[in-house]
C-alpha cells in the first residue's frame, strides 16, 4: 500500500490535470459519473480551484459531504482540501488567494472536534502543512506537529514534515 504522503502527491497531481486549459466556464462543474470516491473527490478540488479563481466563496464547497463516507472525520476533510487547493493556488503564484483560504479554514477547524486521537493527529497534520507551507509560521506548524506527535507517536510523517520545517527555520530563522 502506498504512503499517504503519496497518495496525497498523486491527487494533487491528478487535480493539476482535471481541468482542461481555456475551459470558457470558470467554475466548471464536475462531469464525473463514475462512483470512485477518489475522482469524485478530484473532481470536487477541481471546483474548489476553480471557485476560488473566481474570487467565489469557496466555504461551502470545503466542506460539503466526503465521498468516503465513515472514513474520513470532517475536519479532517476539510484540512486536506483546503491543503490541496492551497496548494494548487500557490502553484499558479495565487499566493494571496491561497493564504486567505488557509486562514480562513484553520479559523473554522479551530472550533471542530474529532471523535478519536487518530483523526486529530491527521488533523494536526494538515493544520501544520498549512501553517508551514501556506502561512509560512514554521514555529507555529512545529508546535501544531509536537501535539499530533503526542497523539500518535508512530506517524513518520509527522517527524518527516517537522524535520523538514525545522531545517527551514535554522535557515531562514523562521
Amino acid at each position: 500500500m502506498k504512503s499517504p504522503r503519496v497518495l496525497f502527491r498523486s491527487l494533487i497531481c491528478c487535480c493539476l490535470f482535471a481541468l482542461p486549459l481555456g475551459a470558457a466556464d470558470p467554475v466548471p462543474q464536475p462531469s464525473v459519473t463514475s462512483t470512485d470516491p477518489v475522482q469524485i473527490e478530484t473532481a470536487l478540488i477541481s471546483r474548489i480551484h476553480a471557485t476560488a479563481l473566481a474570487d467565489t466563496d469557496v466555504d461551502g464547497l470545503l466542506s460539503s459531504g466526503s465521498p468516503f463516507p465513515d472514513i474520513v472525520a470532517p475536519s479532517v476533510l476539510l484540512a486536506r482540501r483546503t491543503m490541496a487547493v492551497c496548494g494548487w493556488l500557490q502553484s499558479d503564484n495565487e499566493y494571496g488567494r491561497a493564504m486567505k483560504l488557509a486562514q480562513r479554514s484553520l479559523a473554522r477547524l479551530a472550533s471542530m472536534q474529532e471523535t478519536n486521537d487518530a483523526d486529530r493527529a491527521e488533523r494536526l497534520y494538515w493544520e501544520a502543512l498549512l501553517e508551514g507551507w501556506v502561512l509560512d509560521q514554521k514555529t507555529k506548524a512545529i508546535a501544531t506537529l509536537e501535539a499530533a506527535q503526542k497523539l500518535k507517536p508512530d506517524d513518520d510523517r509527522l517527524v518527516e514534515l517537522e524535520h523538514e520545517l525545522a531545517a527551514a527555520v535554522a535557515e531562514f530563522g523562521r
